[in-house]
Order: structure tokens, then C-alpha cells, then sequence
């Protein structure tokens, strides 16, 4: 089972415009004005990333530390609930690691990853029948510079590479282990 952008027309993948705007602004999700999360990116800054690469890979991290994996089914829920709560679906920890760094000045943009869905039928045999073929998931990317960069490819700079390396085996909502 693949993992893959979507697609326009059968061709590579590609984003309908060359350079997609990403954005600042706090939304009802990526409420970084909360003071939960304000308070969270200030312990990342304290924890010593005077670099933005840097800076998130500590708070996805922190993230994976404190934010427990669970599966979800609440896609809205706002990033200061989640961190509260101290668990939440890859999406949601996503969406806070997004939150972060949009309250720390770093822009970010979603693009969607199609998942064939026979990714979930192990994790879910009794539910196949109401599984979907394919399920479109936001998938993040960071303003670093003046270039686009994808939560995964933060996470492989951090030196976590064998996550790709190794034959795909499910852990995760998506496929690898946050």
C-alpha cells in the first residue's frame, strides 16, 4: 500500500497552482492565540531552537511526547483541545504542531494525501464494508526560507530516516510512527 499526493489528470503530483499562499492567521482549528497553545510554543522557544527548521522539530517532538495517539473521529477539534487533552489523531496532533508554528511566525499550507483504504482493514476488520476506497488527508507543509517543507521531510532532517527506509507497515493513522 502506497501513500500519494493527489493527482491532476493520471500526472505527477502537482499543486492546481504553482505556488499555493500558506498562511498566518488563526482559524476555529489552528487556534494559536489560545493561551494553552501560546504557552506551549513559549516552552518550545525556552527549550533552546533559534532556527525555525529547528523550532519545529522540537515541538513535533514535545508533541509526540505529550499528545497521546489515539484514533479520532473529530477533525475540527481546535488545537488547544487537543493539547489539553493530551491525545489526539495524527490530524489533530498535526494541527497543533501547524498551530505552533503559525504562532511562532512560520506559515504553513495544507495538501491533501490520498490513502487507499485498505490501509485501515486490519486496523478495522469489522467496519471493511464501510471503510472507503480512498480518503483524503490534510497533510501539512512549513514556510522555511523561501521554500515549502513537508512535516515528513522535517522529521527525516531530524535524523529519523528510517521510517521511509523500511518496508511499509502500518502504526499510524498514517503509516508511520509520529
Amino acid at each position: 500500500m502506497k501513500l500519494a499526493l493527489l493527482r491532476r489528470g493520471g500526472g505527477p503530483a502537482v499543486s492546481p497552482r504553482k505556488t499555493a499562499a500558506g498562511s498566518l492567521a488563526a482559524t476555529p482549528i489552528l487556534d494559536w492565540k489560545h493561551p494553552r497553545v501560546l504557552g506551549f510554543a513559549a516552552e518550545i522557544r525556552g527549550v533552546g531552537a533559534g532556527i525555525e527548521r529547528a523550532f519545529l522539530i522540537t515541538a513535533h517532538r514535545l508533541i509526540a511526547a505529550r499528545v497521546r495517539p489515539v484514533y479520532a473521529m473529530n477533525e475540527r477539534q481546535p488545537a488547544s483541545t487537543t493539547l489539553g487533552l493530551g491525545r489526539g489523531s495524527c490530524s489533530q496532533r498535526l494541527a497543533l504542531l501547524e498551530a505552533v508554528a503559525r504562532g511562532c511566525g512560520i506559515a504553513t499550507r495544507v495538501r491533501g494525501l490520498l490513502v487507499d483504504g485498505r490501509f485501515w482493514h486490519q486496523r478495522f476488520p469489522r467496519l471493511r464494508a464501510l471503510i472507503p476506497r480512498q480518503v483524503v488527508l490534510a497533510w501539512p507543509e512549513f514556510l522555511l526560507g523561501d521554500q515549502w517543507v513537508a512535516e515528513v521531510k522535517l522529521r527525516l532532517s531530524a535524523g529519523e530516516t528510517a521510517v521511509l527506509e523500511a518496508p511499509y507497515r502500518p502504526r499510524e493513522p498514517f503509516g508511520y510512527e509520529w
